[in-house]
């Protein structure tokens, strides 16, 4: 058995698709489980449409958008297009009913209901052209393998009970699984979502209810670089990495690896391989069980839509332990994931990532309890394995907001404008 996750841009069109079949027609007849996310820009579209539902406004002209830009890959990937049009019109009309309802429930709520959507799509076309292509394959709803808890947006997996169901979904059968990426279900029957990018995670709870050896994803470089090669110009290719090495890196906000794969995989020391969706016979990156590795190169992570909140007790009290836990619970509470921390004996900042759906809320509440502070559009960059000399010199020429280092790791938080025009020529 082996695990392969093909990521959002992987399938983001008709030959995306079709170089994904050619791979996977490559795997030796052996059971194959493959996690597809949604396609190329369909989740961002998604949110769109819910957003303007959300705010009042009409849907109707993305959401038509949308279904052509699915129904145009159908038509130049598969030749009975009536009947996969046919399959598809029956998730469009859902999709269209539930963004139209007059009552909605809650944002996070509705956010898995319709965002989901994304990958129920994706799964069907690729499932469909498979067969097109004569590759032996079968559906899958990850709604009915992956069991969570209620906490929508952001769900925690019953693990046990996911096992159980994804070692039944998966015995005597030896072709190609076709399943989706992000999406969950609840004990209600709800659908939930894993998290911004939470496919990586769906392959690695697969790989570890199938005890598989290794979880291969395929992304669009080759590998995991000390740096994104979108956004700086000389980069390095990282061949090997720790468990804890991988970990750090997606804690930090790495984009290559979402933060929470690695745990299943580290459980039962399955490998993960990063390869190239475009070169396939590249080696990319392997994440093993091997000792951390202390001669990395420095390693360059940027965090854009970053927030920085400053808080001080309206009494002027000393920012304690119980005054901290007060602004985490809040801060938890309206779902804003911490980066960065910073405090004095009367204040206590932090740097979040920004949450439109909770940012009005959160910062209301936060203000009925501490004086505050606040800066949107910021950049958190974040360098592992620092340089001294990097580090003095980012220190001469820039205006950060805040500063943060410790043995291996420095942080630095700014404005866009001063990450655009001073760091990054530097770093570059």
């Amino acid at each position: 058995m082996k695990v392969y996750k093909f990521g959002g841009a992987s399938v983001k069109d008709v030959n995306g698709i079709r170089n994904l079949a050619k791979i996977v027609s490559k795997t030796d007849r052996e059971p194959l489980m493959i996690v597809v996310s949604a396609m190329g820009k369909s989740t961002n579209a998604l949110e769109r449409m819910l957003g303007l539902r959300f705010s009042g406004h009409s849907f109707k002209e993305a959401f038509e958008t949308f279904k052509k830009q699915h129904l145009h890959i159908c038509r130049e990937l598969i030749s009975d297009f009536e009947k996969v049009k046919k399959l598809l019109n029956s998730d469009f009309d859902l999709l269209e009913y539930r963004l139209g309802l007059k009552e909605l429930m809650s944002y996070d709520y509705e956010y898995d209901q319709i965002v989901s959507m994304g990958e129920i799509f994706s799964t069907k076309i690729i499932h469909a052209y498979m067969e097109e292509s004569r590759l032996e394959s079968r559906w899958l709803d990850a709604r009915q393998l992956i069991l969570t808890d209620d906490n929508y947006r952001a769900a925690r997996v019953q693990l046990e009970k996911t096992v159980d169901t994804i070692r039944e979904a998966s015995s005597n059968y030896n072709g190609i699984s076709v399943v989706q990426g992000f999406i969950a279900h609840n004990e209600l029957g709800n659908t939930t979502t894993l998290g911004r990018e939470g496919s990586d995670y769906t392959a690695a709870l697969l790989a570890y209810a199938l005890d598989v050896s290794e979880v291969t994803i395929w992304k669009d470089v080759d590998g995991v670089y000390n740096a994104d090669p979108k956004i700086f110009e000389k980069t390095k290719l990282i061949p090997e990495l720790s468990y804890r090495d991988a970990v750090e890196l997606a804690f930090y906000g790495a984009s290559i690896i979402h933060p929470k794969t690695i745990q299943p995989l580290q459980k039962k020391k399955i490998n993960l391989r990063v390869r190239s969706f475009y070169y396939p016979e590249k080696l990319g990156t392997t994440v093993a069980s091997k000792k951390k590795n202390e001669n990395l190169p420095s390693s360059f992570i940027v965090k854009k839509n970053q927030v920085l909140i400053s808080l001080v007790p309206r009494d002027f009290s000393f920012m304690d332990a119980e005054n901290m836990g007060l602004a985490f619970q809040i801060l938890a509470k309206h779902q804003h994931h911490i980066n960065l921390i910073q405090n004095s004996a009367i204040s206590f900042s932090v740097c979040v990532d920004f949450n439109h759906a909770h940012f009005h809320s959160l910062i209301q509440e936060l203000a009925d309890k501490f004086e505050l502070r606040y800066n949107e559009n910021q950049v958190l960059v974040t360098i592992r394995h620092y340089d001294v000399a990097l580090i003095e010199k980012i220190y001469d020429l820039l205006r950060f907001k805040l500063e943060q280092r410790n043995r291996s790791t420095y942080q630095v938080l700014m404005s866009e404008e001063e990450f655009e025009l001073k760091l990054l020529p530097i770093l570059n």
